[in-house]
């Protein structure tokens, strides 16, 4: 993420030294290490966290793609049914009622 090298940390490790002082150094770096921790724990928590919704619409768009594509075969027999049977319909005369038999 950061670029910084030996000589940049040595550079601020020598100001942070002039700076602070020789006995509260220690606790300071141990503090800041910490934080830096921190930080890296909630970056990788956001990280995941932003992944996993990802991978999860990732999933819900490739349901939708499979159901289509196998909703579009069983219309298309749906329809087809369908004409087969208005065609069947359409083409037979309607059934008169039997006579009654007189006997």
């Amino acid at each position: 993420m950061f670029d910084i090298g030996f000589w940049e940390l040595a550079i601020i490790g020598l100001v942070a030294l002039m700076v602070i002082g020789p006995e509260r150094l220690p606790a300071v770096a141990r503090t800041a290490g910490l934080w830096v921790g921190r930080m890296r724990r909630i970056a990788g928590g956001f990280r995941e966290d932003l992944e996993r919704e990802l991978r999860t619409e990732d999933l819900k768009r490739s349901l939708i793609e499979e159901r289509d594509a196998l909703v579009a075969p069983l219309r298309e027999v749906t329809e087809d049914l369908r004409n087969t049977i208005d065609d069947t319909t359409r083409a037979a005369p309607p059934e008169s009622p039997p006579a009654p038999k007189n006997e």
